[in-house]
C-alpha cells in the first residue's frame, strides 16, 4: 500500500500492487490495514479500495488526532501499536 487520502482512498504507485491489494481486501472477512503515519495524506496513481465500516487500521503513535477522527468518521477501528 502506498497511501491513504483524507477521503479514505487507499492507493498505490504500482498497478500490480494495487490490484493484488484490492483482491486481498475483497476476499478478507475482517480487513486490517497496516500503515504507519507516513502513509496518511498522499493520493497516489492507482486506486486500491476505500476505507469503510468494519475495517481495522493498525498504525503507530505518530498518527495525529485529526487523522484518527477521519478514520473513526469512516467507520474504521483504529489500533495504535506501541513501539518499544
Amino acid at each position: 500500500m502506498g497511501g491513504i487520502s483524507d477521503k479514505g482512498e487507499i492507493s498505490s504507485r504500482d498497478d500490480q500492487e494495487a490490484r493484488i491489494n484490492a483482491l486481498m481486501l475483497t476476499r478478507s472477512k475482517a480487513p486490517v490495514i497496516v500503515a504507519d503515519a507516513d502513509k496518511f495524506g498522499p493520493q497516489l496513481t492507482y486506486g486500491v479500495a476505500h476505507l469503510g465500516a468494519g475495517m481495522r487500521v493498525l498504525t503507530d503513535a505518530r498518527l495525529g488526532v485529526g487523522w484518527r477522527g477521519v478514520l473513526a468518521g469512516l467507520g474504521c477501528t483504529v489500533t495504535v501499536a506501541e513501539v518499544a
